[in-house]
């Protein structure tokens, strides 16, 4: 089932954050850490820490890159993120 990103954004208000992207930065356990996170749920969020050495949007736009997810937004410093094949 493929849904809208306004959709996938509300659903996403409920979701606590279960990752959180520190001092360290995007590493590949991370990468890894997300990827099994979305084979079992359909949103996904992630605290981007002002200690990461990044800007927050790089930061997000990278990590779904590298784990080949759907970036649905950015909210302060929280990125929502889900599986490509559920937006529309």
């Amino acid at each position: 089932m493929r849904l809208g990103r306004h959709t996938l954004r509300s659903m996403g208000a409920s979701v606590t954050p279960t990752m959180h992207v520190g001092s360290k930065g995007i590493t590949q356990m991370i990468v890894d850490e997300l990827k099994r996170q979305l084979r079992n749920e359909t949103l996904i969020k992630v605290k981007i820490l002002r200690n990461c050495g990044m800007d927050r949007m790089e930061a997000a736009n990278k990590l779904a890159e590298l784990s080949g997810c759907g970036l649905l937004e950015v909210r302060g410093n929280t990125a929502t993120y889900c599986k490509k094949a559920l937006i529309l």
